[in-house]
């Protein structure tokens, strides 16, 4: 196992000290498993862990599913929260430090036979201590949340562009990859309207409806091309898309990718491969885009955010964005009128990078040099 590094240890030892008498009486009065309860902002959830076990007993099964689902749980966020090239640097920790992050686990699914154990869990981890963690390690971390990101697999051949029909064996290939980021997670809908051409006043329109029926911030279009050798086997796919963002009106983030053909490998594994790096490769980009880092070079400091809105329920949902993003701390809402509030806060992220994350939530963050002041304007702000 990979020594704890310093930090880490020195941040483990304080939460197990303030947090041994809480966990003692949680797990007293939950046992096994927690009671369901209402996911709040100050949690981490990762869905569907899956664990299927041979069990000798169904109680012996279930505590051994807890233990494991928990530690894979807690790895697949941090591993959702950070860059790649971080990910060698995460602690590995000890099944009784990872309960120190825990808050609950929610059973989703359960089923057992006289030998095996199956379920589907939900479980919820401490948003503070978790980016407190990264932050001792001086480990960046994506501070936004995406959810769900609907997919367009086009499919492209001979001319000929098929979405929805069943013979596309890319849009195949995106439905079998699982979810495995609580962020940023690709959704292919199961039918949709055909998409108008792009050289179509509607177009934006018709994808940003698309969107919005399936409760998404992001559209995806990926368009794959495949060519052939003489033999008539696909050797080469061309991916390029473009990833869109709602409800802001920024144009879309081009992108693309190639895919040879490796040895011994099908076409069905040739795609969903490609699936994969795509994925990937979207997931990644987010990610770079919105970490908050800890470099001193990058720590803006204390700032004065005028917040302009168009009537209360704009000024809630622009309060939700600056509360959920990581790097803005100590929120304190100054003052508070009809159509603006004064927000103090501190930042800790470039203004650059602040500003590309309030964008793809439709948020505009400019500096008036008149009132020398931040002004952070909505979609329905005057």
């Amino acid at each position: 196992m990979t020594p704890v590094p310093a930090p880490a240890f020195l941040f483990l030892t304080m939460v197990r000290f303030f947090t041994a008498l809480f966990l003692f009486l949680f797990v007293f009065v939950c046992g096994v498993f927690s009671v369901r309860a209402q996911t709040s902002e100050t949690s981490y959830v990762v869905p569907d862990v899956i664990v299927n076990l041979a069990a000798g007993s169904v109680e012996s099964a279930r505590r051994e599913a807890l233990l494991k689902t928990r530690a894979d749980a807690f790895y697949r966020l941090l591993h959702a929260l950070t860059l790649k090239e971080d990910h060698s640097r995460l602690p590995q920790l000890a099944s009784s430090d990872v309960r120190l992050f825990a808050e609950g686990v929610d059973v989703d699914e359960e089923g057992f036979t006289q030998d095996s154990y199956y379920a589907k869990m939900s479980w919820r981890y401490d948003k503070k201590l978790i980016r407190e963690l990264l932050e001792h390690l001086n480990i960046p971390f994506v501070g936004g949340f995406v959810g769900r990101v609907v997919i367009l697999p086009i499919y492209t051949q001979a001319g000929i562009s098929i979405l929805w029909d069943d013979s596309n064996p890319w849009l195949g290939a995106w439905r079998q990859l699982p979810v495995l980021s609580p962020f940023y997670s690709p959704y292919i809908p199961e039918t949709g309207p055909s998409l108008p051409s792009s050289r179509d006043g509607r177009y934006f329109d018709s994808l940003a409806r698309l969107a919005a029926d399936q409760k998404a911030q992001r559209l995806v279009i990926a368009i794959a091309q495949p060519t052939f050798d003489k033999k008539g086997q696909m050797n080469l796919l061309n991916i390029e898309g473009g990833e869109y963002q709602f409800p802001s009106r920024l144009p879309p983030d081009y992108f693309s990718l190639f895919i040879s053909r490796q040895p011994k490998e099908s076409e069905e594994q040739m795609l969903t491969r490609a699936a994969e790096k795509t994925r990937d490769y979207l997931e990644q980009r987010w990610k770079e885009r919105n970490l908050v880092r800890f470099d001193e070079e990058k720590i803006v400091g204390d700032i004065v955010i005028k917040v302009l809105y168009g009537g209360f329920a704009d000024w809630v949902a622009i309060k939700k964005s600056l509360q959920q993003n990581a790097a803005i701390g100590n929120m304190k809402v100054a003052t508070l009128s009809r159509d603006h509030a004064i927000v103090e806060a501190s930042v800790a992220t470039s203004i650059d990078n602040l500003q590309r994350q309030f964008a793809q939530q439709g948020l505009t963050l400019t500096y008036d040099d008149d009132q020398k002041t931040w002004l952070l304007r909505g979609n329905t702000s005057p």
